[in-house]
């Protein structure tokens, strides 16, 4: 988040398996930022009430969803990378584009691809996103999977349906 501008404060641990927070600040408004690494404390945590309604208020309110940062991402296709699937799923319910891209035509599965985020491209290829498509490079996501030497993520691919002998 503070590759997109944002003035990030740190929080505290929390009981749990990994779980963190930060708050995220910028010239007006400030979101706390949870997350959480344990599916049965996330079910949990968001049947508790509100730890992720900050995240949602700041959406809802209208957070430039198509600022981009100093490496050309937006808040989604950053998210993708890093495979924050809880972040992904919010910006996408505000009807932000499944099929958004930076300006080297990278979509988010290229992205999570590279970075070999399975959990990512099976969720992103089940919202739709074509796992075949070609960034400006002519390189489908599977492509850059194996380039980067990331044999999960190519496989995921192929699973959810991409061609690896597709021209490039």
């Amino acid at each position: 988040y503070r590759k997109l501008g944002f003035s990030m404060h740190e929080g505290g641990a929390h009981p749990g398996k990994g779980t963190h927070n930060a708050i995220a600040m910028n010239e007006q408004d400030y979101v706390e930022l949870i997350a959480v690494r344990d599916m049965g404390e996330y079910s949990a945590s968001r049947g508790a009430g509100s730890w992720n309604t900050g995240l949602t208020d700041f959406i809802k309110a209208g957070a430039d969803l198509y600022q981009r940062n100093g490496d050309g991402l937006d808040a989604y296709l950053l998210a993708a990378q890093q495979g924050d699937a809880f972040i992904v799923d919010e910006v996408l319910k505000t009807g932000y584009p499944v099929d958004a891209r930076d300006a080297a035509g990278n979509s988010a599965l290229h992205l999570a691809a590279a970075a070999s985020q399975v959990y990512m491209i099976n969720m992103l290829s089940q919202k739709g996103l074509n796992v075949s498509c070609t960034n400006e490079a002519h390189e489908a996501p599977a492509h850059v999977a194996a380039k980067s030497g990331n044999t999960e993520a190519a496989a995921a691919l192929v699973k959810n349906g991409a061609d690896l002998l597709q021209n490039q």
